[in-house]
C-alpha cells in the first residue's frame, strides 16, 4: 500500500494507446499510478501498480480501489458496439460512390421517415460512436460511485473527434465546420457516446473538478491496441525495408493533399497532466492533437527519407488487407531472425482500420487556442511522432533496428 503523502493516480484503460502513454509520462514524477485494466499487466516501474477491474460491475471496482485514496484520475476507456463485418475486404473506392451518392440525394432521402436516423446510427455504429446498451456511461458512473469515498482533486476523461464529425465529413453533415473548436463547434447529428458520458461529468463538479480530450488519430508504441497508425506504419516500413521494396502510400490520390491531424500518446499525457494540475484549465474540454495539420504527401516522403526508402504514390492506393494476408508468415520468419517477442502482424495492427481511415477524403483541422491562452504549450512534429513510436517499439524489442540504417 502506498505512503499516504504519496499521491495516487488512477489511470483507466491502462493497456490502451492513451492509457499506456499515461503511465509512462507518469512514471516520470512523483507518487504511485494504479494501471487499471481488465486483467494484470507487470510494470518494471516500481511506482506503477497494476489493478483488474470490470468497470461494469462496480463491487469490482471497489474492490480493486479499496487500499488506495486516488487524488487524480486519467479516464481512457471506452467499449462500443463495433463495426459490422471488420474481416470483409475494404473496397475504399466504393465507400467514396456511396458517400457521393448519399451526399447528392440526402436532400430529398431526409424527408424519408426515418432514413436519417438510420443512415447516422449505422454510421455510428461503423466509427466506433454507437453504444446501444450505454456501457460507457455506466462504467464512468461505476467508477465515479466508488470514488465518492476517494479525494479526488481531477478526473480527465477522453473522447474524440467524432463529436464534431470527423467521421461524417462535409458529405454526409453539411454543417461540418473548421477548425475544430472545443466550446463553439456544435455536436455531430447521430448517437455518440460521448454526449452522455461529457454530460454526466458536468454534473459532478461538486465532487470533483474534470476536464475532457478529443483527439484525433492517437499513436503510439503499444502491442496491446492495434487501432494505431503509429505501430500499423512503422511495422509496414519495416517489411519495406526488409524486402526491398518501395515504401508506397496506403491510399489513393484522394487521400493524399487532405489535411489530417494526428495525437501522439505522450503529447496527450503531457495535456492531461497540464489540465489536471492547472486551476484555469479545469471543467473544460480541449482539442488534444499536436496542432500541426499535415497531409499524406508531405509527411509520407519525409518519414520515406528518414527510413532510407523510397516514396511511392498511386491512384488507387494500397490495399494493407491484402498486404497483411501476404506477409502474416515473412513476419514471423522476422521475428525468429531478429530474436523479436513473437508476435503476428494481426496482434500489431488491424489492416481494414487502416484501409478504412483512407477512405477519408475531407480536411480535418483542429483549434488550440484555450489550451495556449491558458498556458499549455504543443512541442514536436508529426515525422518526430512516428519516429519516437519506432524508437519504442526497438526498444520495445518489438521491430528491429532496420529503419535507424
Amino acid at each position: 500500500m502506498p505512503k499516504l503523502e504519496e499521491p495516487v493516480s488512477l489511470v483507466v484503460g491502462a493497456t490502451g494507446i492513451a492509457g499506456s502513454g499515461m503511465i509512462q509520462f507518469l512514471s516520470t514524477k512523483p507518487g504511485i499510478t494504479l494501471a487499471m485494466s481488465r486483467s494484470v499487466k507487470p510494470y518494471t516501474d516500481q511506482s506503477t501498480i497494476s489493478i483488474s477491474a470490470d468497470l461494469t460491475d462496480i463491487s469490482s471496482v471497489q474492490k480493486a480501489l479499496s487500499d488506495y485514496r486516488v487524488e487524480y484520475v486519467y479516464y481512457t476507456a471506452h467499449k462500443t458496439d463495433g463495426t459490422t463485418n471488420l474481416t470483409k475486404p475494404v473496397n475504399v473506392a466504393k465507400i467514396r460512390r456511396q458517400v457521393k451518392m448519399l451526399q447528392t440525394t440526402l436532400p430529398v432521402l431526409q424527408w424519408i421517415p426515418g432514413f436519417t436516423h438510420f443512415l447516422y446510427r449505422f454510421i455510428a455504429k461503423e466509427s466506433g460512436a454507437l453504444d446501444t446498451k450505454g456501457t460507457n456511461l455506466l462504467m464512468l458512473k461505476n467508477l465515479c460511485e466508488v470514488l465518492q469515498k476517494h479525494p479526488v482533486k481531477h478526473l480527465c476523461f477522453v473522447t474524440g473527434a467524432k463529436y464534431y464529425g470527423m467521421h461524417l465529413g462535409k458529405g454526409m453533415y453539411p454543417q461540418y465546420t473548421l477548425p475544430f473548436h472545443p466550446d463553439q463547434t456544435q455536436r455531430a447529428p447521430g448517437p455518440n457516446w460521448y454526449y452522455a458520458c461529457e454530460d454526466y461529468l458536468k454534473t459532478k463538479e461538486k465532487q470533483f473538478a474534470w476536464s475532457v480530450f478529443r483527439p484525433s488519430f492517437i499513436i503510439g508504441a503499444n502491442q496491446f491496441s492495434v487501432y494505431n497508425f503509429g505501430t500499423a506504419l512503422i511495422v509496414y516500413a519495416v517489411i519495406c525495408k526488409l524486402n526491398g521494396q518501395p515504401f508506397q502510400f496506403w491510399g489513393d490520390d484522394a487521400a493524399l493533399d487532405v489535411l489530417w491531424e494526428i495525437s501522439p500518446n505522450d503529447h496527450m499525457a503531457k495535456q492531461m497532466y497540464w489540465a489536471a494540475h492547472t486551476p484555469q484549465a479545469q471543467c473544460q474540454a480541449f482539442n488534444s492533437t499536436l496542432g500541426i495539420p499535415f497531409t499524406w504527401r508531405k509527411l509520407w516522403a519525409e518519414l520515406a527519407q528518414t527510413f532510407s526508402l523510397e516514396p511511392v504514390f498511386s491512384n488507387d492506393g494500397l490495399s494493407m488487407t491484402k498486404f497483411a494476408s501476404q506477409n502474416q508468415a515473412f513476419w514471423g520468419k522476422v521475428c525468429d531472425k531478429h530474436k523479436l517477442k513473437k508476435t503476428s502482424l494481426s496482434d500489431l495492427l488491424v489492416p481494414e482500420f487502416i484501409d478504412k481511415s483512407m477512405a477519408i477524403n475531407w480536411d480535418v483541422a483542429f483549434d488550440h487556442t484555450k489550451s495556449k491562452s491558458l498556458g499549455f504549450t504543443f512541442e514536436g512534429t508529426n515525422a518526430a511522432a512516428f519516429v519516437m513510436v519506432m524508437k519504442q517499439l526497438i526498444a520495445q524489442q518489438m521491430i528491429p533496428d532496420v529503419l535507424l540504417t
